[in-house]
């Protein structure tokens, strides 16, 4: 671990989910007042419509990113990224919201609330609405040897974030899900198709081990990059068919460039036969923020 490491500062690649905290009893009471009565400052879909209507009054809240529910650092972006937060905490709460049994119940939860989460064509809106969803935020950053006291107490490190991304990999894995149902029937995804594909995803994202790390060191920071790579590309179409499957993971030193800090990430997905396996790999620089892909 090298110095700035040891004090609390250097950069970041990390994945969780992204929350809102207030500080003080204060605070969050003047979000309750400026919300109006019958609002609740801890509802995530009132507070997102709060924010779209008035969206300087994000700055003024303590965004977290958590792994599991425990929040590891307080994001504070640069100019620009406020409105970003914003999409991405409601695009991760119509995730939660979606059911299987009912897709509309999604368009319902996202026409409501957060416009700006459809496309604005009329033609895609009726294939995309329900897939906007977003499962986990990946987030590059640098510490700043900073803290923040959270309403709870906890202390936790002040992260500059610079760039956001959100892990789409249920809604890349259920349009093509959907593309090759209707290709073969003409029909649409049943839900029992539907519920295949979400369980084949959420039980895939488990095993990865992102959401077990700081992403403050150089493999960890490679691991965390290189599969959010992979999930846009390539493995969403092995997630659509909606089977039961197994990840295996490995993160090596790439030992052929000494000067450089370059990491091999490699991911391995297998079904029910051995003869199913399909491999994956990233070569994941990580001397620059946020980490490149390198050929």
């Amino acid at each position: 671990m090298d110095a700035e490491q040891r004090i609390g500062l250097g950069p970041v690649y990390v994945v969780g989910t992204l929350g809102f905290d207030f500080g003080t009893e204060a605070r969050r009471e003047a979000y309750k007042r400026q919300m109006g009565p019958g609002k609740n400052p801890y509802d995530v879909m009132e507070m997102v419509a709060f924010l779209e209507e008035r969206p300087h009054e994000a700055r003024a809240l303590l965004w977290t990113l958590n792994l599991d529910l425990t929040p590891i650092y307080t994001l504070r972006p640069v100019d620009g990224l406020y409105e970003e937060l914003v999409t991405l905490l409601a695009r991760q709460a119509v995730a939660a919201t979606d059911d299987p049994e009912d897709p509309g119940l999604l368009v319902q939860v996202v026409e409501g609330v957060s416009s700006f989460l459809l496309p604005s064509s009329e033609e895609e809106n009726a294939d995309l609405r329900q897939f906007t969803g977003v499962e986990r935020i990946a987030v590059a950053g640098t510490k700043t040897g900073e803290t923040e006291r959270l309403y709870s107490g906890q202390v936790v490190p002040v992260l500059r974030a610079h760039d956001l991304v959100g892990w789409e990999v249920l809604a890349r894995s259920l349009k093509i899900a959907q593309a090759n149902e209707r290709q073969e029937s003409g029909k649409d995804l049943a839900p029992a198709k539907r519920r295949a594909v979400a369980a084949s995803v959420n039980g895939f994202l488990s095993q990865l081990g992102v959401d077990r790390n700081l992403g403050d060191t150089s493999p960890d920071r490679a691991l965390n990059y290189g599969i959010t790579s992979l999930l846009s590309d390539g493995v969403p179409e092995r997630l659509s068919r909606g089977e039961e499957l197994r990840a295996t993971v490995a993160v090596e030193k790439n030992t052929a460039e000494s000067d450089r800090d370059l990491w091999n990430v490699a991911l391995e997905v297998s079904g029910q036969t051995q003869t199913d396996l399909r491999a994956y790999q990233r070569l994941v620089d990580v001397a620059v923020n946020p980490p490149a892909i390198r050929s």
